[in-house]
């Protein structure tokens, strides 16, 4: 039906019926290639596939020769590692997939059904997609390859309130998956933990849907430091006093293009680390042009991924730190972390001895192109205030994590109001509130794992952990999870009350939820007043113009006295006693807008509104107008426009 080649194989087949009237033609005896143009056409369903490789040993041979072009044609997203694999069973992969499917749209069904009810779909509503991989029914791979092509279908293709949660679904199943991660990483002794395996999985948990691969950001490491590596081997002419690597010096990885006898030919050369240091400040800065971010986009989240500072050549410090102390362990130089204010450094291992603030350039500033300060000058980055000697003493690498996911939640705080292009992230299609979420979501990962291994840590560290866990929505499994590793610390230092409001706080929580979702949803009829729109309908601002949608109203203000007095609701034409709209707009906000002040759009200005929550309320978008989920008709059943 779509193919040139099928409707000419067609043609011909007429030819020859005509041409040899009394023969009988039929699947069986069609040339091979015609038959595949028919197995691969996509109007059949893997239904009718499988019913077609039944016909005949001959079909059953020819359809397994095609399972693997049948599945990457109904389906973009496929676990690398499958693709590759030329011996991969595509025929049992499509039962798991089709299988996957069928049970991630169920899930992605019964949750639209409770969205109304939820202001975001917590750990309890999400853990279904868990129980999918924990009972054997799916893949984590799988899932995520399912969940990506509900994500990425065209927004007038797609199911907009499947898309809604998948996101969530996506994040709780990659994340549930990273913390196992995060925890085997600080189970490691202190040495033995990288900033730099830290950094990727940090960029990996705020973009669950990216394929962030930690391989690929080692290599590009790896290539870094064999440029240096090259580099001073062109400084003492070309010439390696070691003529091959020897079977103890370190091993090496080898990136693609790159060979790794030139870094271990540095590691047995035993080079001075001013030297290593002045070649990789070469390399970085003006070889390959890294560089500090400018001002005017310091705040972008992209500042805080490893992945994304790679790829720009440009950071915030503690970025640019990481990648310089990855470059620099490569090449057998130990530099260390140190979590100086507002402003993050390395710095080279000293002897113990107190340190010389004025004579001793031990500091590393990798966001100033590799100057080196002493303890006084780092003191001039922050207005030369009286700090201890601990200020300027490295950090574990925990706190540097913990660092790096409050920079993103500063981040999203600080983008958060400007216009929609810096509120709304179109490559990633995260909002600076969701990204906040996230952040939060890490801290609280990150704080648990310090409650876990840190028996010092303070009462107000542990409070905090748990506070969060209860405001972005959290189970109360979680909450007494959290409480229970940290409740000696609180106990010790006196705060058991502290400790049961927190749990009084959480069960208040749970319990409302649970009373919400065990309460029907109560319809609203459109007889109790006039209403000049609907459900769905585009609109445009007569004062502001912003553009936004309609997805529910009342039929007069029911706001507080004190809202309608501060927004000036009785200087309206029709005052209170008017329709009100809840709106969601294109800048992410959410508004109550009353119908004096709202226009149809115009017709010229009529696309999709811009807003993370549309798919909550709305299924489709038609090119005009947005088309309610079943959850939302049911609360306003009658408002069909």
């Amino acid at each position: 039906k779509d193919s040139s080649r099928f409707v000419d194989s067609l043609e011909h087949i007429r030819t020859l019926s005509a041409m040899e009237g009394s023969r009988e033609w039929s699947l069986l005896n069609l040339p091979p290639e015609v038959v595949e143009e028919i197995i691969l056409a996509p109007v059949l369903s893997l239904g009718d596939i499988c019913r077609l490789r039944a016909v005949s040993w001959r079909l059953h041979e020819l359809v397994a020769c095609l399972w693997g072009r049948i599945a990457r044609s109904r389906w973009h997203y496929w676990p690398a590692a499958c693709v590759a694999y030329s011996q991969t069973d595509w025929y049992d992969l499509c039962k798991q997939r089709l299988l996957c499917e069928v049970h991630c749209h169920r899930l992605l069904q019964e949750l639209t059904g409770k969205g109304l009810k939820l202001f975001v779909a917590g750990e309890d509503e999400l853990e279904c997609f868990s129980e999918l991989v924990e009972s054997g029914k799916c893949s984590v791979p799988i899932l995520k390859c399912v969940l990506n092509e509900v994500l990425q279908a065209h927004v007038r293709d797609a199911d907009l309130s499947h898309q809604f949660y998948a996101l969530y679904a996506m994040e709780h199943v990659v994340r549930k998956k990273l913390r196992g991660q995060w925890e085997e990483l600080i189970n490691l002794p202190v040495e033995q933990q990288q900033l730099e395996k830290g950094a990727v999985l940090l960029a990996q948990w705020m973009n669950p849907c990216q394929n962030i691969d930690a391989k690929d950001i080692s290599r590009q490491l790896d290539n870094i430091a064999e440029a240096v590596a090259v580099e001073l081997i062109k400084r003492r002419g070309g010439r390696k006093d070691v003529a091959s690597p020897q079977p103890s010096a370190p091993k090496c990885s080898k990136p693609d293009g790159y060979s790794s006898e030139n870094v271990a030919v540095v590691h047995q050369l035993n080079l001075p680390r001013d030297i290593v240091l002045s070649a990789i400040n070469n390399v970085l800065f003006n070889d390959l042009n890294f560089k500090p971010q400018p001002s005017e986009h310091y705040y972008d989240l992209d500042n805080s991924y490893i992945n994304r500072v790679l790829e720009e050549k440009s950071g915030i410090p503690i970025t640019m730190c990481v990648v310089y102390q990855a470059v620099a362990s490569r090449l057998g130089v130990t530099l260390l972390p140190v979590n100086f204010p507002n402003h993050f450094l390395l710095k080279m291992p000293d002897d113990g001895t107190p340190l010389d603030l004025v004579n001793e350039a031990v500091f590393i500033d990798a966001f100033r192109r590799g100057q080196r300060w002493t303890a006084q000058e780092c003191l001039a980055l922050i207005g030369n205030c009286v700090l201890s000697q601990e200020t300027f003493t490295a950090c574990q690498p925990i706190q540097v994590f913990m660092r790096m996911a409050a920079n993103i939640y500063s981040s999203s705080n600080a983008i958060a109001g400007h216009d929609v292009e810096r509120t709304f992230n179109k490559e990633t299609g995260h909002w600076s509130s969701v990204a906040l979420t996230s952040a939060l979501s890490l801290q609280l990962a990150l704080c648990h794992l310090m409650c876990t291994h840190d028996p010092t840590i303070s009462k107000s560290r542990a409070i905090y952990a748990a506070l969060m866990s209860i405001e972005i929505n959290y189970s109360f499994q979680m909450v007494e999870r959290v409480l229970s590793d940290i409740h000696a610390q609180l106990v010790k230092e006196g705060v058991e009350q502290d400790l049961s409001l927190l749990i009084q706080r959480a069960r208040t929580f749970n319990e409302k939820k649970e009373k919400i979702l065990a309460t029907p949803i109560e319809a609203k009829g459109r007889e109790n007043g006039p209403l000049s729109f609907h459900i769905g309908m585009i609109m445009k601002h007569r004062l502001y113009h912003y553009r936004a949608v309609i997805y529910g109203w009342d039929h007069k203000c029911e706001m507080s006295e004190g809202w309608m007095l501060q927004m000036g609701v009785d200087r309206l034409p029709r005052g209170r006693n008017q329709p009100f709209y809840n709106v969601l707009v294109e800048d992410g906000s959410n508004r109550y807008a009353a119908e004096d002040n709202m226009l149809p759009c115009p017709p010229r200005e009529l696309g999709p509104i811009m807003h993370w929550e549309v798919g909550k309320y709305f299924c489709r978008f038609s090119g005009d107008k947005y088309i309610p989920n079943f959850a939302l008709k049911e609360k306003y059943p009658h408002d069909e426009p």
